[in-house]
């Protein structure tokens, strides 16, 4: 697991157009969605997945209420 900072990664245009081509390309399908927790890693699979915003880079997923996490 990779751990990212927002400052690893400036919104400059290219930087923003970069991140618009790769969800671009992202129809549909299953994401792994990883975190690091206060007990270690933590990560969950998840089908509902969209961008959110370009500037700041944001992306969004959905786990349902009954999830065991």
């Amino acid at each position: 697991m990779a751990r990212h900072d927002m400052q690893d990664f400036p919104v400059t245009p290219d930087t923003s157009r970069a991140f618009r081509d790769v969800l671009g390309h992202f129809a549909t399908g299953v994401v792994v969605v990883t975190a690091k927790g206060p007990r270690g890693p933590v990560g969950i699979t998840a089908n509902s997945f969209t961008s959110v915003s370009l500037d700041p880079p944001l992306v969004l997923w959905c786990a349902a209420k009954r999830s065991e996490r």
